[in-house]
């Protein structure tokens, strides 16, 4: 029972010398983005393979909402269980992006009434064409979108954000789990306004819901959505990353309208007050001639104020190293296959996957604490995290010369000296000792946290430092609770 007591009072103590951000898992390395259009498209042989690949720190599964609750309140949570359960054995980690908007669940779209069908304030949903990605058809192929402020579909997307947060906040090995909900084809700020007709249909929309002045022709309303998920989030989710996806797709009435709203959601996101996660924020987008874009010099900007900064590939290097890896600023945006036909000459038409992936790699570091890696300038930001498509790891799992730039990478990344061959890339194995002493008294006791405490959230090599417990080249949570276990495990005997 005295053991108990003391017990009780240390981590009582702990938890006041902690910041909450202590305890929030954090993606650190590179993940596999593994996106599940469709049932069909989820493999557990590929995701083995994924994991199997040592320069890979985790999977960050994509998922759409229709697919995980195919019937009212019904749940399909397997693909996400079996990729916890597949990376928990070989100690790697999960981040989530999970999809609504046009991927909500039929049965949620048959709740809404159609604005098509009149336009109503007790209309629902509209059709738009969806922006981009495998399911865009174009302007002329129409989909449904729930409106991003109907009370309908906010009360179901929260009910399952619940159902989420329930099965996994216990779970250490999802680290992480980007907002979404006011958007439409990803967690990315974007909405469909490519047209006039968008543009058109959205004015229509604002005065019908939104009459007064400040609302109509902006993106008022979407930042008031953005701002009620941002603070929804950190109220269901606990020990998480939680990861604000940078876009540029929202409602543009006029020069600079995306710009701004962008901006604004930012800065909300920056300023609230979380309480049980931390904060990250990403950008989808990286490609090597955005170098000088807003969307990564913004998340780098942000690491210097705690938040946890981390990119995603736009799409497959090595499927597409021209469209990818073309470092020209000038034709930015050009499909490869649409450049290499009119300018089959041009330089980047001849890059190699390789050279692509090693492109987009370099701006991703420029600028950054870990830029020494690729020879590029350094500077004072520091990244966490990089989401590589898994065509790319699948393909660096038979080409040497891609898995060393995803080695070098990694190296980068989890801030070791150097990285190792291009064949081998080991995960950090957990520390066998067992004493918990970190300050060398011979006992487990406060002096060893409030050590852990100075150096908490600190990288370098494989056991840097004492507090380093499970020698993973960084202080974390992990560490923290190895050292809580030790020392109870001191005060039991």
């Amino acid at each position: 029972m005295r053991n108990l007591v003391r017990w009780s009072i240390i981590v009582v103590l702990l938890f006041r010398l902690l910041p909450i951000q202590a305890f929030a898992a954090q993606p650190r390395g590179i993940y596999a983005v593994y996106p599940i259009n469709d049932p069909a498209d989820y493999s557990s042989g590929i995701v083995d393979q994924l994991l199997g690949n040592s320069a890979v720190s985790g999977i960050a599964l994509r998922e759409r909402w229709m697919h995980l609750e195919p019937s009212d309140g019904s749940y399909q949570f397997t693909s996400i269980d079996e990729v916890i359960a597949k990376a928990s054995r070989v100690q790697k980690t999960v981040q989530l992006i999970l999809v609504p908007g046009f991927f909500s669940p039929s049965w949620l779209l048959s709740k809404l009434p159609s604005c098509e069908d009149g336009w109503k304030t007790t209309c629902g949903k509209t059709d738009f064409s969806i922006p981009y990605g495998p399911d865009s058809r174009g302007a002329n192929t129409l989909q449904p979108l729930p409106l991003p402020w109907n009370p309908t579909y906010k009360q179901y997307w929260q009910r399952f954000l619940g159902e989420v947060a329930r099965r996994y906040n216990s779970n250490p090995t999802i680290v992480s789990v980007a907002i979404a909900g006011p958007t439409s084809v990803s967690a990315e700020m974007s909405l469909p306004n490519d047209d006039e007709t968008e543009k058109e249909k959205w004015k229509k929309l604002l005065q019908l819901f939104y009459p007064t002045n400040d609302y109509q022709k902006s993106n008022k309303a979407i930042i008031e959505e953005w701002q009620e998920a941002i603070v929804y989030y950190d109220t269901i989710f606990r020990d998480k990353t939680i990861i604000l996806t940078e876009g540029s797709g929202l409602l543009k009435f006029a020069q600079g309208d995306q710009k701004r709203a962008k901006e604004e959601i930012v800065r909300l996101f920056l300023s609230a007050a979380y309480k049980n996660n931390t904060k990250g924020m990403q950008t989808s987008g990286m490609k090597a001639c955005r170098n000088f874009e807003a969307g990564i010099g913004k998340v780098k900007e942000l690491t210097s104020q705690g938040v946890v900064g981390g990119a995603q590939f736009n799409s497959s290097a090595t499927n597409n190293p021209t469209s990818m890896g073309c470092t020209d600023t000038n034709v930015c945006g050009r499909e490869g296959k649409t450049l290499c036909e009119t300018t089959p000459s041009h330089s980047c038409c001849s890059l190699s996957p390789s050279q692509a992936v090693a492109n987009v790699l370099s701006v991703f570091f420029s600028e950054t604490d870990q830029a020494q890696a690729f020879g590029v300038p350094k500077g004072s930001a520091h990244m966490s995290y990089l989401q590589v498509y898994k065509d790319d790891i699948l393909f660096a799992n038979n080409n040497s010369s891609v898995q060393e730039q995803l080695g070098k990478a990694w190296s980068a990344l989890l801030g070791t000296s150097s990285f190792p061959s291009s064949t081998s890339f080991p995960t950090p194995a957990q520390s066998t000792d067992t004493s918990g002493d970190l300050t060398g008294d011979g006992v487990t006791n406060i002096f060893d946290y409030a050590l852990f405490v100075g150096v908490f959230g600190k990288t370098g090599t494989p056991g840097f430092s004492p507090a380093d417990v499970n020698r993973d080249g960084a202080v974390t949570i992990a560490d923290f609770v190895a050292l809580i276990q030790l020392f109870f495990a001191q005060w039991h005997t």
